[in-house]
Order: C-alpha cells, then structure tokens, then sequence
C-alpha cells in the first residue's frame, strides 16, 4: 500500500514538473521527450527484464540459489514502467534504477523491507 502510495505522489509532482519543464523547451520537444522516454521502458522491459527472469528460471531448474535475482528483474521491471509512464521526474528515477548500485539499493532498502510487512 506504500508503495502505491508513493508512485502516485511521484506521478503528482512528475506533472507538475512536465508542465514546468514544457514551458521552457516548448510543447513540440516535450512531447518528442515523452515519446522517446516511452521507447526506453519498451526496450528495457522486452530486453532487460526479460533477460532476468530467464537468468532465474535457469537457476531454478539448475537447482541453484536465486537469492536476488528475482529483486534484481523487479527493478529493471519497475524501471522500465516509470520510463514509460510519461514525465520528467519518472524517466529520472527509472533512468537511476539502471544504475546497479541504486537498485542494491532499492531491493535492500525499500522492496525487501515493504514486501516482508504485507504477508
């Protein structure tokens, strides 16, 4: 429940933020900017995510420990979702999600943690 939560907080202020930013660079390259964000999260969920969870079905049938691997899908996954929800501030956060020190980070910190207080 935080965590949706949290991504309709983030879509608000992304908004917000888009509208700003649309005012300075102008509606032509704002949408341009959406549109090419949006081809980003497809690649990255097609090739990224895709990537992960056949890793982990490997492992799986080989009998082998997933430990994060799965959290690790998760968060290309996410990625890719906030890179194709239009906006500025969403196309930042996934743009750091790619980045393999931040989405330690996030499953450590924040999914981990959130997922372990639902059941």
């Amino acid at each position: 429940m935080r965590v949706l939560f949290i991504f309709i907080i983030i879509i608000l202020l992304d908004l917000f933020a888009t509208l700003s930013l649309e005012s300075y660079i102008g509606h032509n390259a704002s949408i341009t900017l959406n549109y090419v964000s949006g081809l980003v999260g497809l690649i990255l969920v097609r090739k990224g995510f895709l990537r992960h969870v056949i890793e982990v079905f490997k492992k799986l049938k080989n009998k082998q420990k997933i430990l994060n691997d799965g959290w690790e899908a998760l968060a290309f996954f996410i990625s890719g979702l906030l890179f194709l929800t239009p906006g500025i501030i969403t196309d930042i956060v996934g743009a750091v999600l790619l980045i393999p020190l931040a989405r330690i980070i996030l499953i450590d910190k924040i999914l981990k943690p959130t997922f372990k207080k639902d059941k």
